[in-house]
């Protein structure tokens, strides 16, 4: 594995962002007004988790991995997942379409928790195996967690309903699990559906909200054996997802909540930075977020449940970035001490 390291510019900007941060805190440690406590000490608080935050932005971004695809063996056993409740037929269509021609023998698992008979004739007609269960319970992860029970591959590739892989998902993914520790491999979560809400077109390239995410932070916690499953676009090794239960039903997040609990026995993960299948963002903000809600809760439902921190099993870096992911969606509070500060204190 390869790694990229920021520049000496970049370094010294990083230096002085920690001295000077470190000296600026030190010194408001003492205008601290303990007469106005209920103003003052929210502030610095603010001040603090801002100062915090930073640091662990630059954890999770100093190194970058970089990787070269290792070719999959022969004699694979694979197992397709497409989960799906309420989308469309010509949605799942294409998706199922991508997924049956994608390079390396597999199985496609249309998984159905909608129970439509237009989804077990679509099935039917493309010639890939149809699966639904007589209840919803535990949403998407008991989906899975059901499709486990009737296949049997030794690998299983997980696609959202609305995201289609390219070809060579496979043969890009599989060859990492030559390594008996490795859990699973992330790809990114692109999009062809440039007009959604959170993309910005600019004069000469087109940037999505997630891009940082994908592109950047992922690669930064991959150095630190820290990357994590996103529900979507990645590859898994069966007997890990076994070990650990099968995928968590506890949160909302099981996608983030599967990883932890697979680092904590001590598996590697591997994020495969090459935009490798593409589906549709949020068209409208009312989508963004119920979306963002849902990771929100998650991320603070996995905070509390696993105890990031002080739990045995994570190494000090896979610490740091899951607190870094997770407190990233407690910073509401923080913003709004400083909206509220100005006006309240002239």
């Amino acid at each position: 594995m390869k790694t990229e390291e920021p520049n000496r510019a970049i370094k010294l900007l990083i230096a002085v962002y920690i001295v000077v941060g470190l000296v600026y805190m030190l010194w408001r440690l003492g205008t601290v007004n303990l007469s106005a406590p209920f103003f003052s000490i929210p502030l610095y608080a603010a001040e603090i988790y801002g100062y915090i935050s930073g640091l662990l932005f630059i954890l999770m971004t100093y190194r970058l991995t970089v990787r070269e695809a290792p070719e999959p063996g022969p004699g694979l056993t694979v197992d397709v997942y497409v989960p799906t409740y309420n989308e469309s037929v010509e949605l799942i269509r294409r998706t199922l379409l991508a997924v049956m021609r994608m390079d390396y023998p597999h199985v496609t698992w249309l998984l159905d928790d909608g129970r439509r008979e237009s989804m077990r004739a679509l099935a039917e007609e493309l010639g890939c195996r149809y699966l639904a269960r007589d209840n919803n319970a535990n949403a998407k992860a008991g989906n899975l967690n059901h499709a486990l029970k009737h296949s049997t591959g030794d690998f299983i590739a997980i696609f959202d309903a609305d995201h289609a892989p390219r070809r060579d998902f496979l043969m890009k993914t599989l060859g990492y699990f030559r390594d008996e520790r490795v859990a699973f491999v992330q790809t990114p979560q692109d999009f062809f559906n440039i007009d959604s809400f959170n993309h910005r077109q600019g004069r000469k390239r087109v940037w999505d909200e997630q891009a940082l995410f994908f592109k950047v932070i992922q690669r930064g916690k991959d150095a630190l054996n820290a990357a994590f499953f996103c529900g979507s676009c990645a590859a898994i090794r069966r007997s890990a997802v076994e070990r650990i239960g099968g995928f968590a039903t506890e949160t909302v997040t099981e996608d983030v909540h599967t990883s932890i609990r697979m680092h904590k026995l001590g598996y590697k993960s591997i994020y495969h930075a090459e935009s490798l299948a593409f589906g549709l963002a949020p068209h409208s903000i009312d989508t963004y977020l119920k979306q963002r809600m849902r990771w929100g809760m998650g991320a603070m439902q996995v905070f509390r449940r696993e105890n990031i921190l002080f739990g045995r099993g994570l190494t000090l870096g896979q610490r740091l970035n899951y607190l870094a992911s997770a407190l990233f969606f407690f910073e509401g509070w923080q913003k709004l001490v400083f909206f509220l500060m100005p006006p309240l204190c002239s």
